[in-house]
């Protein structure tokens, strides 16, 4: 008995698209979770590198208003 005739009866051609068209979507929702990654990791990396700057900047003013006082 074949394993694939189990399985609704189904040609193995159309089988095999079914696969393909599965791994089809797979991929491309993988890919674009990747991109989802992608951006949010350079979102932190950005926001990161401004919070630290503001840091940075608040302690110069901080600094300099000290000496002039």
């Amino acid at each position: 008995m074949n394993d694939l005739s189990i399985i609704g009866g189904r040609s193995r051609g159309s089988m095999i698209r079914l696969v393909r068209a599965g791994a089809g979507l797979f991929v491309s929702g993988f890919v674009a979770g990747l991109v989802v990654a992608l951006i949010f990791h350079a979102l932190i990396t950005t926001f990161i590198i401004v919070a630290a700057t503001v840091i940075v900047a608040i302690a110069l003013v901080r600094m300099l208003v000290r000496r002039k006082s």
